[in-house]
C-alpha cells in the first residue's frame, strides 16, 4: 500500500515548513506540462481553510503570483482546491533560502564574500524594479508592494539562481490586494519605520529593506545591533555604503533614489 499523498495532479514528497496558516511541501508534478518535474506547493491548513479571511488572503497571494513573470521571481505553476483547502504550486528552486546561506555564514566564521552579497541584491532590486513597475491589461500601475523583504524570502538556486519569492502579504491598490488591513506585517529586523508604526506604506518600504539585507551581508550580522557588535576596518567601511543606501531609499523622489541604489549596488559589485 502506498503511502503517497495525492492532491489533485501532485505527490506530496516530504512537507518543508510549516506556519500559522499554511504548510509548504515539496512535490513532485503528474501530469500537465510540469509532469515529472519537482515542484512547491502551498497549502492552507485544516484549522483556518474554513476561515474567510484566510481562504481571501490566500486566494489573493495566489491570484498576484499568477502574472508575475520574472527571472528573479519565483514562477508561478497552478493553483486549486483539494478536500476543501486551496493550495498554491511554485516552482521548486534547487538550492537555499539567503537566512540558511548566513546561518551558515555564521557558523563557519568565515562570512559571505560582498561581491556575493552585492551580486544578490542586484538581483533582488531587478525583481522589484519590474515588480514596482507592473501595469495592468489596461495601463494602469498596479503599485505593487512585497512587504516582506527578508532573507527567508530570498531563494538562491544552484546555478547562481537568485528569485524572490512569498507574497503572502503584498500590497497592490490597483488589483485589490490587501492584506486586511495596515497591520504590522513582516519581519521586524527589516521592517521600514513606516511599517513598524503601522502607518501606510508605498515602494519606498521594500527598498529599506533590501538596503537592510545589504547591510546584514556585508557585515555579517543584523545592521542594528552594532551598539553589541561594533566594528572597524573594511566592514566599516562596507556597512557606511549600505547604510548610505539604505537613507536613499527613504528620499522624496522614489525614481532617483531606486536609480542611486542601483549605481552604487552595481559599483559596489565592480570593487
Amino acid at each position: 500500500m502506498s503511502d503517497q499523498v495525492e492532491l489533485g495532479n501532485y505527490v506530496l514528497v516530504r512537507r518543508m515548513a510549516v506556519s500559522g496558516m499554511s504548510e509548504v511541501h515539496l512535490a513532485s508534478a503528474g501530469a500537465g506540462p510540469m509532469a515529472g518535474r519537482q515542484v512547491v506547493v502551498k497549502i492552507l491548513l485544516d484549522d483556518v481553510a474554513g476561515i474567510q479571511q484566510f481562504r481571501t488572503l490566500f486566494e489573493n497571494e495566489a491570484r498576484l503570483a499568477s502574472v508575475l513573470t520574472h527571472p528573479n521571481i519565483v514562477k508561478f505553476v497552478d493553483c486549486g482546491e483539494s478536500d476543501g483547502r486551496p493550495f498554491l504550486v511554485m516552482e521548486h528552486v534547487d538550492g537555499l533560502d539567503l537566512q540558511r546561506l548566513l546561518r551558515r555564514s555564521k557558523r563557519s566564521g568565515e562570512g559571505i564574500p560582498p561581491a556575493q552579497g552585492v551580486y544578490i541584491v542586484l538581483k533582488v532590486l531587478e525583481a522589484l524594479e519590474y515588480l514596482h513597475s507592473l501595469s495592468d491589461e489596461t495601463g494602469n500601475p498596479m503599485n505593487i508592494i512585497h512587504r516582506d523583504i527578508s532573507p527567508s524570502n530570498i531563494l538562491l538556486g544552484v546555478d547562481s539562481e537568485v528569485k524572490l519569492g512569498d507574497f503572502g502579504i503584498a500590497y497592490s491598490e490597483q488589483a485589490g490586494l490587501e492584506s486586511f488591513g495596515r497591520k504590522f506585517k513582516g519581519k521586524v529586523h527589516y521592517l521600514s519605520p513606516e511599517q513598524v508604526r503601522g502607518e501606510p506604506v508605498d515602494l519606498r518600504s521594500d527598498l529599506y529593506s533590501t538596503g537592510v539585507v545589504l547591510a546584514e551581508l556585508m557585515i555579517g550580522r543584523k545592521p542594528f545591533d552594532l551598539q553589541r557588535f561594533p566594528l572597524g576596518g573594511g566592514r566599516g567601511f562596507l556597512l557606511g555604503g549600505s547604510l548610505f543606501m539604505i537613507r536613499l531609499f527613504v528620499q522624496v523622489n522614489l525614481q532617483v533614489a531606486f536609480d542611486a541604489g542601483l549605481e552604487l549596488v552595481s559599483g559596489l559589485l565592480e570593487l
